[in-house]
């Protein structure tokens, strides 16, 4: 009897042993992988810093016309770090900035933007990237710039990521430090890697079934997933593969609290101003 109860003490001392070497484990992996995601951020001080946390969608579009000048510097006078940017392709081949395939938001026109050379589009107030670039790239701005993977009604993503790089290339490595490449598939942001690896690189997940092929890719520095699918399974999975989560578009109230509840490190908003007021208070 009296062995029989040394032999439990020891089980059970055992299992505390490996209950705690358990804990330590999970804490140090834990430590790891914050450290990984906070040198995403460049520092520790960034990743404390709630402006770090809200990507401006379109600029502060929720209150101006999306992917304009007065967007942009709305969101920079909110005191924004990131300016998000989509592309698209002229007929001269040059990259300008719109959400829309088509010109009829901006020109009135039922052609698609790349049917429409420069002269018209410049006349019609849409912006080239590199215009974009630099009015704010003296104002410490991430520019998170989405390239489209495949071709799709006159746009081919292979010749956009090309595009990009060579307009990257007459800038230096400070303004690389400075840019996010979003696409929604992993070998575009392969290829952003090996043009340089200093850019960091989002993929963009609609799906469920579409995640993992982030969170397993060396090349994804961010995985963001449509709003529907942030849970703290889905933030926590990201996480354990030291890589940042972000979710697009959260826009309420509710919506943005949620988002930092459940630990996003960032997310896409088209309200800046409220968004911070919201990190401000539970971040």
């Amino acid at each position: 009897m009296r062995r029989d109860k040394i032999y439990i003490s020891v089980i059970l001392f055992l299992m505390m042993l490996l209950a705690v070497a358990g804990i330590r484990l999970v804490r140090q992996r834990r430590r790891f992988n914050n450290s990984k995601r906070i040198a995403l951020f460049n520092n520790e001080e960034n990743y404390s810093d709630i402006r770090y946390h809200v990507i401006p969608h379109r600029g502060a579009s929720g209150e101006e016309k999306e992917h304009t000048y007065a967007a942009y510097d709305l969101a920079c006078d909110y005191g924004a770090k990131y300016l998000e940017q989509d592309c698209v392709f002229s007929k001269n081949g040059t990259l300008y900035v719109s959400h829309d395939l088509t010109a009829n938001t901006s020109t009135g026109k039922r052609e698609t933007i790349a049917e429409l050379d420069n002269d018209t589009l410049d006349k019609a107030g849409v912006l080239k990237l590199k215009d974009v670039i630099d009015r704010y790239k003296e104002r410490g701005i991430t520019f998170v710039i989405e390239v489209r993977p495949v071709e799709e009604d006159n746009y081919n993503g292979e010749a956009q990521i090309d595009a990009l790089f060579d307009l990257l290339k007459k800038y230096d490595d400070d303004l690389i430090e400075h840019v996010i490449v979003q696409a929604w598939d992993v070998e575009t942001l392969t290829k952003a890697k090996k043009f340089n690896s200093k850019i960091k690189t989002m993929y963009l997940a609609d799906k469920e079934e579409n995640i993992n092929a982030g969170v397993k890719s060396e090349d994804v520095d961010i995985v963001c997933t449509e709003r529907s699918l942030m849970n703290s399974n889905t933030v926590g999975r990201v996480h354990n593969a030291g890589k940042l989560y972000c979710t697009y578009t959260v826009n309420t109230t509710a919506q943005i609290t949620d988002a930092i509840r459940t630990e996003a490190d960032l997310y896409f908003t088209n309200y800046v101003a409220k968004a911070f007021v919201m990190e401000e208070k539970y971040r």
